[in-house]
């Protein structure tokens, strides 16, 4: 009798171990088995508020510059009748609303399809970018603000590589001014009739530093 209780006890034991056992290793499974999904993650990205204004005068009379604005059209004023010495100018204002700092591209391009028999005849001019402590910096058609000493005409400018007009950084909470400014040369030798530029003036946000 005491042999086999002795043996039951013994067995008892061991089913018992082994359903520790089984259990430890079903905890254990379990623990490094286990799936979590995240769902739904979305990374968003600020908003580049960067407020775009023009002027026929430096000082004064900014408005919002829009996709619907020709700004250089020879329809305003100023612009109509060109001949040679005519000029024409307009400010570009930037003010970057944003708390980092941005880097915006200046091009022109031609309009495609239309006349631009003129443009050999167009110097183009810039300003030196400024703050908007000091304001837009006034374009006086010195040879300085040329474009570049070769590169000066309209034809050519067109056909550098952009940006060719600026690459202007503007400062964290900032506005820079630049000064844009066309000039006839001489006309004597161009063609009497269908004589016209036609280009349009791209402005984009080309580098962020967040």
């Amino acid at each position: 009798m005491t042999k086999n209780k002795t043996k039951k006890t013994i067995l008892v034991s061991l089913v018992a171990m082994l359903v520790c056992v089984a259990m430890l290793t079903g905890v254990t499974y379990a623990l490094f088995s286990k799936t979590v999904t995240s769902a739904n993650n979305v990374i968003t990205v600020s908003k580049y508020d960067v407020a775009v204004q023009w002027s026929s005068a430096a000082d004064s009379g900014y408005a919002e510059l829009t996709e619907a604005d020709s700004i250089f059209k020879s329809t305003d004023a100023d612009t109509t009748g060109l001949t040679s010495g005519s000029q024409v100018v307009r400010y570009i204002k930037l003010i970057n609303n944003n708390s980092y700092d941005v880097t915006v591209n200046i091009s022109i391009a031609y309009t495609s399809g239309e006349t631009n028999t003129l443009a050999e005849y167009l110097k183009v001019y810039k300003t030196a970018t400024s703050a908007d402590t000091t304001g837009a910096t006034e374009v006086t058609f010195a040879d300085a603000q040329l474009i570049a000493a070769t590169d000066n005409t309209l034809n050519l400018v067109v056909a550098a590589s952009t940006p060719n007009i600026a690459s202007i950084a503007v400062p964290a909470g900032k506005s820079r001014y630049v000064g844009i400014g066309f000039k006839v040369a001489d006309l004597s030798g161009a063609p009497t009739t269908d004589l016209a530029a036609n280009f349009g003036l791209t402005i984009d946000l080309a580098q962020v530093s967040a």
